[in-house]
């Protein structure tokens, strides 16, 4: 599950809701949350996962795993939506099924086992490391009301399109640059 989960700054407001039919799974990431920082709460089935959503009015965010039990995931999705616009979806599985989950408006994913460090880039938009060579970049995805700039991996030259994170330590800074005009 990687590091120590307390040394990784939680990116959000409210509570979460990890939606998993093993209990586990709950009980595993609900406790690295809440290391983080992040007050969680649990449900095993898409029923239980909606009920805890009608009572725990914090819940901003929903980790859920796709198929639970046979259940219909796309139905759980556009009934939270309806029932709370505003919660945060993250899709979860051992498989890759992000293409289902996007289908329905879920387009965040994390492949299970998945590490706490990877949920909050996946929440924060940064992108962490490098696709190609695993460098750590100072880089964030370009929110909706921005422009992405071109940036490179100084290691390998992967090229991404991508927002220069200035709160990036400064070791880390020097990991990514322009590239060079052709």
């Amino acid at each position: 599950m990687g590091s120590d989960p307390s040394t990784v700054p939680w990116p959000m407001e409210g509570d979460a809701l990890i939606v998993d039919d093993e209990l586990v799974v709950c009980r595993t990431y609900a406790g690295h949350l809440e290391k983080a920082g992040c007050t969680c709460h649990a449900a095993q089935s898409y029923n239980e996962a909606l009920s805890v959503l009608d009572s725990q009015r914090r819940v901003t965010l929903v980790i859920t795993d796709h198929g639970l039990h046979g259940d219909d995931t796309e139905q759980f999705v556009t009934t939270l939506r309806a029932r709370r616009p505003g919660v945060v979806v993250v899709g979860s599985s051992g498989k890759d099924c992000r293409e289902d989950l996007a289908r329905f408006g879920v387009d965040r994913f994390l492949h299970k086992p998945w590490r706490i460090e990877q949920l909050v880039d996946l929440l924060s938009a940064r992108i962490g490391t490098c696709a190609s060579c695993n460098t750590p970049l100072p880089l964030r995805r370009a929110f909706p009301d921005e422009v992405g700039e071109s940036w490179v991996c100084a290691f390998c030259g992967a090229r991404y399109k991508a927002m220069l994170d200035k709160d990036s330590p400064a070791a880390i800074l020097r990991n990514a640059r322009r590239p060079q005009p052709v």
